[in-house]
């Protein structure tokens, strides 16, 4: 019941390295499980795992479910039931998850209008995803001088936010619910902030990145173009210059 625990009670020298994934795919009748690495050398737990593995090999997993009591643990992409408008923001650590959720936008019922930005390393990383978004894909390679989440921010500034949120009637509390705990959010800490909102919530914006860049986003979220901090799940997957994955 308390797994975490006795982990983390195990002596370094026994104690294996873990990583937080995203489930790609599930397919639970032939007890399968898809999972996404991103390969970036030996320098990492997970990529140098991945790099490494053959069939036969072993790994533990824990992950949540869904058909169990209490609260969902684990499942940050909650949409409202009355949602209007859904950005998706994500880097290619956050593809998969992003993904899977574009697959499970036809489920709800209102069918909103849905706008994704990805930013990637390269051209050729750009994948088939489904179309129920429109869907915009940054790669990094096109413009090298950039910083990692730099066409993410662009891209969004290009959006008129302040416009769309005026026709779904404003939020006129947005500021004084949401700038001060976004200015004042510290940056070395983790980054883990889901959205708190009811079914008729009418905006809802998901952001999964590097900590720094997903920070940034939220911060323009919430303090320039005034949505409300609760409309806004807000994920730091990483953190450029560690070993995350």
């Amino acid at each position: 019941h308390d797994w975490y625990s006795a982990y983390r009670a195990l002596p370094d020298a026994q104690r294996p390295s873990a990583r937080t994934y995203t489930i790609r795919a599930l397919r639970p009748e032939q007890a399968e499980v898809d999972v996404e690495f991103v390969l970036h050398g030996d320098n990492g737990p997970a990529s140098r795992w991945a790099m490494n593995a053959s069939p036969g090999d072993r790994l533990a997993m824990t992950a949540p479910d869904a058909n169990a009591e209490g609260p969902k643990q684990g499942y940050e992409w909650k949409p409202p039931q009355g949602v209007r408008r859904i950005l998706i923001i994500a880097d290619e650590t956050a593809l998969p998850a992003a993904a899977g959720i574009l697959e499970t936008l036809d489920d709800l019922p209102l069918k909103p209008k849905v706008e994704a930005l990805f930013e990637v390393p390269r051209r050729d990383d750009v994948q088939p995803l489904p179309q129920a978004a429109k869907l915009r894909w940054l790669a990094r390679d096109a413009e090298p001088a950039c910083q990692h989440g730099e066409l993410l921010m662009r891209a969004l500034r290009d959006i008129d936010l302040q416009q769309e949120i005026v026709a779904l009637g404003g939020f006129p509390s947005a500021v004084a619910n949401g700038s001060e705990d976004a200015l004042n959010q510290d940056e070395d800490a983790p980054l883990w902030d889901p959205a708190t909102l009811d079914d008729s919530a009418p905006f809802y914006a998901w952001i999964a990145a590097e900590t720094k860049v997903a920070m940034k986003l939220r911060r323009y979220l919430v303090n320039e173009c005034g949505l409300p901090k609760q409309y806004v799940t807000s994920m730091g997957y990483w953190r450029l210059g560690k070993a995350n994955g």
